[in-house]
Parts: structure tokens; C-alpha cells; sequence
């Protein structure tokens, strides 16, 4: 990873690592009928990564575990960064 991707993936984690910006930023960017269902009480951050070793030099991930309110299912939802930047370097022009 290129050092101002770096530098952007640590300052988004330490944002998103304070619980109550997480459950602000889902309740924004998920859609009602979504977030209506999950309890945010129970939001946590995971550990690793979902993200291969092969593109761990282009995408990064934060992932976070949820259950639902009717207590019978837990979902994972999982945020990832894809650096353009690298990308473009490559030759590529997807996102």
C-alpha cells in the first residue's frame, strides 16, 4: 500500500474504531430497512481482515459483527478501501 493510502486506511480505522462513529456512520450509510432490524448495542469490530495477501497492497477492509434484533441471526458487515492510486500506477481503471 502507497504511503498516503496507508496514512488515510490508519486514520479511517482509529475513526471507525470508536463505537458510537461506527454505529453513526451505519446508521447513515445503511438503509432504514436495515438498520431498523440490527441492535446496534451489540456492534463490535473483528479482528483481521477478509482481504487476500495478494490485495492487501490495493484493498483494505474494517469488519464488524451485529446481531439482529430478533436475536436468532448475526450478521458481518464489512467496510472495505480500495486505493486507486496503486491502481492507476498498474495500469487499471477499476475501482
Amino acid at each position: 500500500m502507497d504511503k498516503p493510502a496507508a496514512v488515510h486506511d490508519t486514520f479511517i480505522r482509529s475513526i471507525l474504531a470508536d463505537k458510537e462513529i461506527a454505529v453513526d456512520y451505519f446508521r447513515t450509510a445503511l438503509p432504514g430497512y436495515i438498520t431498523e432490524r440490527l441492535d446496534f448495542q451489540t456492534l463490535a469490530q473483528l479482528p483481521g481482515t477478509y482481504v487476500s495477501k495478494e490485495l492487501q497492497k490495493t484493498v483494505s477492509d474494517i469488519v464488524y459483527s451485529c446481531e439482529m434484533k430478533d436475536r436468532r441471526h448475526k450478521v458481518k458487515i464489512s467496510l472495505s478501501r480500495f486505493s486507486s492510486t496503486t491502481a492507476k500506477k498498474n495500469g487499471s481503471t477499476e475501482p
